[in-house]
């Protein structure tokens, strides 16, 4: 059974009571009824987060490997497509802004076309079990081999820019607003999209030096020693690390705090616009972070949390086990919905106000929620709904 980037936003965990000092845990008040699906659909098996085209068109990464495109307007199946052999490491989809759909498989890298034709099909060294991948209108940058992130030309011949070696790279790389790529895996680094320049790291002395035998390739050291694991992007630059805990940097790689609550393995936080950072901990709690790092509040939950994304009018959208929940901006609980079994992958959120979630079961649902995604630096995973890993400015 092969594990993808999604697979690590929930596990089954064990509880742990709340620390003293990290807030009022908010309780539950009368919440308002939930919305109704406006359709569900029967796709199959999925980890793999959910991605919109420019067109609105839903992408599904199946486990069986198989990309499937989705009307949204019909929930119907638009076309299906393989994208390796059955059961093999895939990364996807994430949706380019002229429309080219890429998933990274075993073997290869390939860029769909919107009507299920191959753009692109490159070989390549086997791929390892990473969270996702970023992308620019010229660039793509994924994990590529064990311990080694690539960067590609996004042409028909989607030649090599770097590779940048380390113990560990299984973190969806980022991009930030001014374009700098952010990686982490046993460190976390920020380099220069074209020749991997080193802008910050940490631990604060790390460097990225030129490997004398493999041109356009590139080693990075020291070790953090750590297990970074999520990444997103804030304000004016700043960048959020979760591993044992959650790290904020400012644009300079300054450490300006740390919040002890372990997050969930592979979930990335998100990023309101007022700065307000969400997540969810290993100790059955979800928070609000201030910018200043104190807990704003936090609830409890139950069991494999889903990642996080954020609605236009302020509201959290997370799953909890087998409920969608939608938490208002000051923690109380707005409405809750049952699913048929919890969901792994990553929701999305379209420019018509529905939201897509898919349960471990294969079961599609389009929610109408009232709000658009919104408007912030990291919304959701990776970003957009298009999972580009790029910040909005």
């Amino acid at each position: 059974m092969r594990r993808t980037a999604a697979s690590l936003l929930a596990l089954t965990l064990s509880g742990a009571s709340l620390l003293a000092g990290c807030g009022e845990s908010k309780k539950t008040t009368a919440a308002s009824a939930a919305p109704s699906p406006k359709w569900t659909l029967k796709i199959g098996a999925i980890h793999s987060p959910l991605a919109l085209g420019p067109d609105g068109t839903l992408y599904a990464l199946l486990d069986s490997a198989n990309l499937m495109a989705i009307d949204p307007t019909t929930g119907q199946t638009k076309w299906t497509q393989p994208a390796a052999p059955s059961s093999s490491w895939v990364i996807g989809p994430a949706v380019g802004t002229d429309g080219a759909i890429y998933v990274l498989a075993y073997g290869k890298l390939i860029a769909f076309n919107p009507d299920g034709s191959t753009r692109i099909e490159k070989t390549m060294n086997p791929t390892v079990n990473a969270t996702g991948m970023a992308l620019t209108d010229k660039s793509l940058y994924a994990d590529c081999v064990p311990g080694v992130t690539c960067a590609w030309t996004l042409d028909q011949g989607m030649n090599s820019i770097w590779r940048i070696s380390s113990q560990s790279f299984v973190t969806a790389p980022i991009i930030q607003a001014d374009g700098t790529i952010v990686l982490a895996g046993a460190g976390v680094f920020a380099v220069d999209s074209g020749m991997p320049y080193a802008h910050w790291t940490y631990p604060s002395n790390g460097t990225v030096s030129p490997d004398r035998n493999q041109a356009d390739s590139y080693h990075v050291m020291p070790l953090a020693r750590q297990n970074f694991e999520g990444l997103a992007a804030g304000k004016d630059g700043a960048t959020y690390v979760t591993g044992t805990g959650l790290i904020a940097f400012d644009a300079n790689g300054q450490q300006k705090w740390t919040l002890n609550y372990s997050p969930y393995p592979g979930q990335q936080p998100v990023v309101a616009a007022d700065g307000t950072v969400y997540y969810a901990s290993h100790n059955l709690h979800f928070y609000a972070v201030q910018p200043d790092g104190t807990v704003k509040w936090s609830l409890e939950t139950t069991a494999l949390v889903g990642q996080p994304l954020l609605g236009s009018a302020g509201t959290i959208f997370f799953t909890d086990y087998k409920m969608l929940r939608a938490i208002s901006p000051d923690g109380k609980e707005k409405w809750k919905t049952d699913l048929d079994i919890e969901p792994i992958g990553a929701a999305t959120l379209s420019d018509d106000s529905i939201l897509y979630v898919a349960s471990r079961l294969g079961t599609l649902y389009a929610f109408p929620v009232g709000e658009t995604l919104m408007q912030s630096p990291w919304p959701k995973f990776q970003a957009n709904v298009r999972n580009s890993g790029q910040a909005n400015p």
